[in-house]
């Protein structure tokens, strides 16, 4: 006997056979052959013997339209939901584009360095009241640089006409005031440099533009000035140095001391600094970009460089030298203009000009103090 209750030499029992993988097949009258019920008995399956239930079919899901957020109205923000609005910045640059000046043919005002001075200035003017002085200026130009372009703004109450060559003449309001007269006068340069002087100066020999012209063409200043001299023979530069101090929230502090920076390199007679006297050469395309603003009517000057700080690199040349026509006169012997320009020009104490400028300062430049010399 073997150890399986079996003789030794019997034969092997055969296994029995075990039933198809798979699903049975089904037979006639609902029952396979496996013994598991058809389809339409209760969709019972068959695996390996055993009878499992198998699980009901899903539904087909309908195919939905994405959910869009709807535009919200104009003025009006976006409801808050589980949708986010992601946004990034796109930035376009552009590269500047020049802009050009002819030099023009060699012509009037040829001197240091050989610019055309006619091609290259115009000087530019503001009127008011005071065309005796006016036109003691256009005279001093013409024996110097007869083709120069001069142009001039006007806001009397009664202009009287000026005629000339080479002379443009615009009207304004009456009493439109000094910064705006700047704004239109300047609006009309069409070339590379702009000359600003008073209507009351007298070119003389030392007034040579050719200096100041070759002070800009070969250095980075924006705007250089010259001196003025008074009757009494005392001249003046007027220039400035104007630093910002910082103040926290509430607004910064300006400081303005008389002096200057350093001096011009290649230029002994001429320094660096931050204002200077109302005769100076500049590049029109930089004037434009600070420019005046027309709130200040009568009494301003100071305004326009610091408006211009960080904008204006500015100079200063003590040896180009414009005259000053004089102003003194005795009172019993001025005109009705004289004194209805002295009105307008020296404000009474109670007048609104200085309020304007201090809110200007606070409100404008953010300025809550103002110190200086």
């Amino acid at each position: 006997m073997g150890p399986w209750g079996r003789p030794r030499d019997s034969p092997p029992s055969p296994r029995p056979a075990e039933p198809p993988r798979g699903p049975a097949p089904f037979a006639e009258g609902g029952v396979s052959s496996a013994g598991c019920p058809a389809p339409a008995l209760g969709r019972l399956e068959c695996l390996r013997g055993k009878h499992r239930r198998a699980p009901p079919p899903r539904a087909a899901r309908p195919i939905r339209a994405p959910r869009l957020r709807p535009r919200p109205p104009p003025g009006q923000s976006p409801p808050r939901g589980r949708f986010k609005d992601a946004a990034f910045a796109i930035r376009i640059r552009h590269p500047p584009t020049p802009r050009l000046y002819g030099p023009g043919p060699p012509g009037d005002g040829d001197g240091d360095g050989g610019y055309n001075v006619t091609a290259l200035v115009t000087i530019a003017t503001k009127t008011f009241l005071r065309y005796d002085k006016l036109r003691g200026l256009i005279a001093s130009i013409r024996r110097f640089y007869p083709s120069v372009t001069i142009v001039v703004a006007d806001d009397s109450q009664r202009p009287e006409p000026l005629q000339g060559p080479h002379l443009e003449h615009y009207l304004m309001p009456f009493g439109k005031g000094w910064f705006a007269g700047r704004n239109l006068a300047v609006s009309q340069v069409t070339t590379k440099y702009v000359l600003w002087v008073d209507d009351d100066f007298i070119f003389t020999p030392r007034t040579r533009l050719e200096k100041l012209v070759d002070v800009l063409e070969r250095t980075s200043l924006d705007l250089v000035g010259g001196a003025v001299r008074e009757i009494t023979g005392y001249t003046t530069t007027y220039r400035q140095r104007l630093s910002v101090l910082g103040g926290g929230a509430g607004g910064d502090c300006l400081r303005t001391r008389p002096g200057f920076h350093h001096r011009l390199a290649g230029f002994p007679s001429c320094v660096v600094t931050d204002g200077v006297v109302n005769f100076f050469l500049a590049r029109t395309d930089k004037v434009r970009q600070v420019g005046f603003d027309p709130r200040l009517r009568r009494v301003a000057h100071l305004e326009f460089f610091i408006d211009g700080l960080g904008v204006l690199h500015v100079g200063s040349c003590e040896d180009v030298v414009v005259d000053h026509a004089s102003k003194l006169a005795l009172p019993w012997r001025r005109t009705e203009g004289e004194r209805q320009y002295a009105r307008y020009r020296y404000p009474p104490a109670r007048d609104d000009s200085l309020r304007l400028k201090h809110r200007l300062f606070f409100f404008k430049n953010r300025f809550k103090c103002m110190a200086g010399n």
